[in-house]
């Protein structure tokens, strides 16, 4: 452009440079591009930079779990011999039964014998005669004891067996009745009862019925905080310490409760390589036997290159990267392998150098430069 004033021209001011460049000639796949700012444009996208530093940095690990009752806290009851159940008032699953409550009454089989009809008529008829003659022994004692003759220790003798007589064939009689009632019940009934409080997890017999010696009739499970069994893998024993875990149901917000570590059976699968490591809840809250829930493990505390977490980006494919400044107002974006984010804090297996400086605010704003977002 050419301007004319006082009859002298004057060219105008060369264009300023751009606020920012891209150089992508590198070859290396870690660092794929760099972006050149000028100081105003710098100021301007209020660009931070930190050190990535090496930290002390614990690694939790988070695995699948299972609510599981307390061992030794679980019982069945079973019949301890074969019989009738009677439970006019059994409990159903989900109710609650306290220490020593009666469940259901079970009345023994009586061995089934030939004839049994036939033997307890005897046997009245055979109780009836000698009350019979018992009577009379004891009439013709008294009777002697008036006149003189008879001694009263006969007398007491004969009405001692009178009323034997008496008693035997009141039997006879309760015998043919519950014959005729219930040929193959027993006269006597073996209660069960709780062994503790707890909640009835299953009933597995019906009023009336039948059933052998040693058959499971209810499963109870006892009212103390469950635990949650974790499946720990062989080769991820060593990063996991000791210590209270955190237990959530599944889902993103879920919140979570602390689990005591507790001492349990050593149970191991070597077909799938793990050990079960096991967690008192404090109280059982809303979760549920056998129910699914997420563990987080306490991990060893072990050196990382950290970085904040501010500094990661993700890409449409899921990769991390960081921009790290290589000269003043130029940043190199690098591919970076993140070992874990906490509290803020990113841990860095691979990309990242102690010391190296990394953008921790105005990162996205480098993304877009590069990529030309919002230009």
């Amino acid at each position: 452009m050419v301007a004319l004033a006082c009859g002298q021209a004057t060219q105008s001011a060369e264009p300023s440079p751009a606020p920012a460049s891209l150089r992508d000639d590198h070859v290396d796949e870690a660092s794929l591009a760099t972006v050149s700012l000028t100081p105003e444009a710098t100021r301007r996208l209020g660009v931070e930079t930190v050190s990535a530093e090496v930290r002390m940095l614990e690694s939790p690990r988070r695995l699948a779990g299972e609510v599981i009752p307390p061992p030794g806290r679980t019982v069945t009851i079973a019949a301890p011999l074969a019989g009738l159940v009677d439970a006019d008032d059994l409990p159903l699953p989900g109710d609650q039964v306290a220490a020593d409550q009666v469940l259901a009454r079970l009345v023994p089989i009586a061995t089934v014998d030939r004839d049994l009809r036939a033997q307890a008529k005897s046997g009245i008829a055979t109780a009836r005669a000698r009350l019979t003659a018992g009577e009379s022994r004891a009439r013709r004692a008294e009777a002697l004891i008036v006149t003189g003759a008879g001694s009263e220790r006969a007398a007491e003798d004969a009405r001692v067996e009178r009323d034997v007589a008496a008693a035997e064939l009141e039997a006879a009689r309760a015998r043919l009745r519950m014959i005729e009632r219930a040929p193959l019940s027993s006269d006597v009934a073996w209660r069960l009862k709780a062994p503790f409080a707890a909640v009835v997890r299953q009933v597995l017999v019906a009023d009336g019925q039948s059933v052998a010696g040693g058959a499971p009739l209810v499963e109870l499970v006892a009212l103390d905080p469950p635990w949650v069994r974790v499946s720990v893998p062989v080769v991820e024993l060593a990063a996991i310490a000791d210590g209270p875990a955190e237990v959530a149901r599944l889902g993103r917000h879920a919140p979570s409760v602390a689990a005591a570590q507790t001492a349990g059976p050593p149970i191991a699968d070597p077909i799938a390589g793990t050990v079960d490591r096991f967690y008192a809840l404090a109280e059982a809250g809303s979760f549920h036997l056998g129910e699914r829930v997420r563990v987080d493990l306490p991990g060893v505390a072990a050196e990382s290159v950290c970085v904040p977490a501010s500094a990661l980006l993700v890409d449409v494919h899921g990769g991390d990267w960081v921009y790290v400044q290589v000269r003043e107002d130029s940043y190199d974006r690098r591919r970076v392998v993140v070992d874990r984010v906490r509290g803020g804090i990113a841990a860095l297996s691979r990309g990242v150098e102690a010391g190296d400086v990394v953008v921790s605010v105005g990162a996205a704003e480098l993304f877009g430069i590069e990529f030309g977002a919002g230009h």
